[in-house]
């Protein structure tokens, strides 16, 4: 999870968080005035990346391992692309991981 300026965190519904949580994603905050503990804050000075995600209003976004944008952050909105790991268990997800990246 990729917050532009603002935690992730803060927006992600509870299940989403708990999903993301047994997946072992990582949630990182640009330029975030305050981070969840759990969240890890980078300062940018990179204008253009700035730039552009203010021209899209862009808060934040779910990136996939290979780096595509799997999804927009949008306020306590379920993620759609978690569907299939709700209701899986940590070595089933493992498993679908595993599986993907073969």
């Amino acid at each position: 999870m990729l917050g532009v300026g603002s935690d992730p965190a803060a927006v992600l519904s509870n299940r989403d968080r708990a999903i993301l949580s047994r997946l072992g994603a990582r949630l990182v905050a640009i330029n975030a005035a305050k981070a969840d503990r759990m969240t890890l804050p980078l300062q940018c000075r990179d204008q253009t990346l700035l730039d552009w995600a203010k021209s899209h209003r862009l808060g934040g976004v779910l990136v996939r391992p290979d780096r595509f944008i799997a999804e927009r952050l949008a306020p306590r909105a379920e993620l759609r692309s978690l569907d299939a790991f709700a209701n899986a268990r940590a070595p089933a997800i493992q498993s679908a991981i595993s599986a993907t990246a073969a």
